[in-house]
């Protein structure tokens, strides 16, 4: 069997890492969008697999790990992550579950968006109309107290 891919990368223990891991296996199933662990470039479902070189297999050992770091005075650490192993079709067929439900999600998130955002232009097109006739009321109004002034 050829050796798991690796990815390390530099993190701080001081902000959220943004990243959710199964509690068992320490496998990525979120990253927060825009947060520190999406930034860094960590991959949905690669497992965490140690904590400045302290290997970690589940997130007790993760979380006691993270914990050490944070009471030190420089809390940057390395993580490193290895990529699913691709001879298990369990772990291929999870990885891919959790990609499927991460797109759906994203795709409901812009549907939901695209709803919103005709409502929004729904309202403020009534918004308008209204405020276009009360304009139109309001003119006719004072050029029916003009036209008045003038007969007297």
């Amino acid at each position: 069997s050829k050796a798991s891919e690796v990815k390390v990368v530099n993190m701080d223990a001081s902000t959220i890492l943004g990243i959710g891991n199964t509690v068992d296996t320490c496998v990525i199933t979120k990253l927060v969008p825009g947060g520190q662990g999406e930034k860094a470039g960590l991959i949905l479902g690669w497992r965490i697999s140690s904590v400045d070189g302290n290997p970690v297999t589940n997130d007790a050992e993760l979380k006691s790990a993270l914990a050490t770091v944070k009471q030190r005075d420089d809390k940057r650490f390395e993580l490193k992550t290895v990529a699913p192993d691709t001879s298990s079709e369990a772990e291929v067929a999870k990885v891919a579950k959790m990609a499927a439900e991460k797109k759906k999600k994203e795709a409901a998130a812009a549907a939901a968006q695209a709803k919103a955002d005709e409502l929004w232009k729904q309202e403020e097109a009534k918004a308008a109309a209204k405020a276009k006739d009360e304009a139109a009321a309001a003119a006719a109004k004072v050029a029916a107290e003009r036209k008045k002034q003038e007969e007297e």
